[in-house]
């Protein structure tokens, strides 16, 4: 007891004094005053922050420190955070924080080709750091302005010119300010900004927008944001806003009843559903098409939907909802004439969706059911089917000369990744001709030609062999290429077929006629009769056998022979060629050349032999 006394004594005497202690230390350890937390051992800083103005607090209070006051009537306990009341500065601008200054400006586009403008005005906010002079502005959002706004400029420090930068006193409300290339006029400045230009630099820039006597002026007329206020709703009401269900019952229990029309429609015909097969043929404005749709008709509430049908590779928007379900009106211009009605559709006829005309061309068999039920059939079907377009033909451009044929023919077989074309090889020989000019220019028409004819990829080559004192330069007449010519109407690649002794063929424009083979040719020709017909040894026998059936039976044949034959008995290759020439057989000159090789003995055809052969055939 004479413990607890002298305890009490102590404390009373501590508060007396005036001294600070904690909560646990003066109050009892009763439940919501009891502190779990050790107390903290580091000193605290006893320099203060009050609204950038710094102070030193009085004493070693801490913030977890309790005040103790004592007073004639009882205990007061509050924090060691310094109050108003204990003489700290009022709220003064302070040269350690460094303030944000506010300036109101606005520049001018131009607008072009517009009768409702000629320039548009952007209104700026231009925001001045003191603490390292950097600027920045943003432009104020409009709604569906159209245009990009916000952040205008980034904060940076502005170059002025070459040495120097933007600063504080360039900033004077009512001059113009140019900020790379573009001219700002500052209007006006916030109350804070005045406030700290007055006190700190010594100027007066005026009063607040829009104040009598100030020296700041007013943004300009906008007449575009003018004329487009009176057209835009009021930004400050809501629109459509549902209504909340409790509304309608609290007014049906302020007496207005709830609406019930319509609700006989939903008890008899809930999901009821009539559903049409339309057309819309738009093929009479440009780049019209016919296009296929699905109606709706709901039953219940008598309201239709439109949706629309979409085929393979039709090339349009995956969008198939074109009417919402609503109620569709007859007609927009007049609202006496209602909104259509089931007992409006049939099959046959044509509907106005929104000005859109819909031909209603089908109908499914619960539709049919429902009609009949109500005593109405409905037509049959209509067979509304799209005209097939008529099938591409794809034309082959004419080549450009740029590269081979084969590989410009690449970029239109329809693919976009283009590969070399396959090239097929042919045999690895090749084919020479004699041949000349045939033309009327008495210049050109001894000179000879050597035609060279390549099996592997199916080329021709021109060389002229040089004659002395001729006045023309031999060597290379056309480069190795594949020559066409003209075929039934088209132009082809010339092949090999038309080669032999006695044709004519033109190349590159030139036309030729070939009059003599090497030997070398001659065999292969014989090899591949069936690609030559005119080296055919039992094909030509035959062929000349008919012609001179007549001749061979009344010995005129012989005798023609006995006169160009030397001995009487053979005949060389020129005799043979005049014996041919003579009864009209050796045209084309290739055959005359395949019937001698082929009764050739020792560089001489035999008569006898030749007249069994012919006899043989006829």
């Amino acid at each position: 007891k004479q413990q607890k006394t002298k305890r009490s004594m102590d404390t009373s005497s501590r508060l007396a004094e005036g001294s600070a202690y904690t909560a646990h230390d003066v109050l009892p350890q009763l439940p919501g005053y009891r502190s779990n937390r050790t107390a903290s051992s580091h000193k605290t800083s006893t320099m203060k922050y009050h609204e950038g103005q710094r102070f030193m607090a009085s004493g070693s209070i801490s913030s977890k420190k309790m005040i103790v006051d004592s007073t004639a009537t009882g205990l007061s306990i509050g924090t060691g955070k310094p109050n108003h009341s204990q003489g700290l500065p009022r709220k003064v601008f302070s040269l350690d924080k460094k303030p944000v200054l506010c300036f109101q400006a606005f520049f001018k586009e131009a607008v072009h080709e517009s009768r409702l403008e000629n320039f548009r005005v952007h209104k700026c906010d231009i925001f001045y750091y003191t603490d390292d002079d950097s600027i920045e502005i943003t432009e104020r959002k409009f709604e569906n302005s159209g245009m990009p706004q916000g952040n205008f400029m980034k904060r940076h420090q502005v170059p002025k010119d070459e040495d120097s930068f933007y600063s504080l006193s360039d900033l004077v409300v009512g001059n113009t300010v140019v900020f790379y290339g573009r001219s700002f006029q500052i209007v006006d400045a916030n109350s804070e900004t005045q406030q700290y230009l007055s006190q700190y630099c010594g100027r007066d820039d005026g009063v607040s927008l829009g104040s009598p006597g100030g020296m700041s002026s007013v943004f300009p007329e906008d007449k575009y944001e003018s004329a487009r206020s009176l057209n835009t709703w009021d930004p400050n009401i809501r629109y459509n806003i549902k209504k909340n269900p409790t509304s309608v019952f609290a007014e049906a229990s302020l007496g207005k009843t709830v609406d019930n029309t319509g609700r006989a429609g939903f008890l008899k015909y809930d999901r009821k559903v009539l559903r049409f097969a339309c057309v819309w043929d738009d093929r009479e404005s440009l780049y019209g098409d016919v296009q296929q749709f699905k109606l709706h008709y709901f039953v219940s509430d008598n309201t239709m939907e439109v949706l629309a049908v979409y085929g393979q590779n039709s090339g349009r928007d995956p969008a198939p909802l074109l009417v919402k379900r609503s109620k569709v009106p007859k007609d927009l211009k007049d609202e006496s004439q209602g909104t259509y009605h089931w007992s409006d559709l049939d099959i046959g006829n044509t509907i106005t969706l929104f000005t859109r005309p819909l031909l209603l061309v089908d109908a499914d068999e619960s539709t049919r059911d429902f009609y009949h039920s109500q005593g109405k059939t409905l037509m049959q079907s209509q067979d509304f089917m799209e005209e097939e377009p008529s099938p591409l033909i794809r034309k082959i451009p004419p080549s450009t000369g740029f590269g081979s044929e084969e590989d410009s023919l690449t970029s239109c077989v329809g693919s976009l990744v283009q590969n070399p074309p396959k090239k097929t090889l042919g045999d690895n020989r090749t084919l020479r001709f004699l041949g000349r000019f045939i033309t009327e220019k008495p210049e050109d028409a001894d000179r000879e030609f050597v035609i060279s004819y390549y099996l592997s990829d199916k080329t021709v080559a021109v060389h002229e062999p040089p004659k002395r004192n001729s006045g023309i330069v031999g060597g290379p007449f056309l480069s190795r290429l594949p020559a066409k010519q003209l075929s039934e109407g088209d132009l082809s690649i010339i092949s090999h077929k038309s080669f032999y002794v006695g044709a004519t063929v033109s190349i590159c424009g030139h036309l030729f006629t070939i009059t003599d083979t090497d030997s070398g040719t001659l065999d292969y020709m014989e090899e591949h009769c069936e690609s030559f017909p005119h080296s055919d040894f039992l094909l030509v026998v035959e062929k000349v056998s008919k012609t001179l059936s007549d001749v061979c039976e009344n010995g005129s044949f012989m005798k023609a022979c006995d006169d160009c034959s030397d001995d009487g008995e053979s005949l060389s290759a020129e005799a043979f060629k005049q014996v041919m020439e003579y009864f009209e057989c050796a045209s084309p000159e290739q055959q005359c050349i395949t019937l001698f090789r082929g009764l050739n003995s020792g560089g001489s055809v035999q008569i006898n032999r030749l007249l069994e052969e012919l006899r043989g055939n006829c």
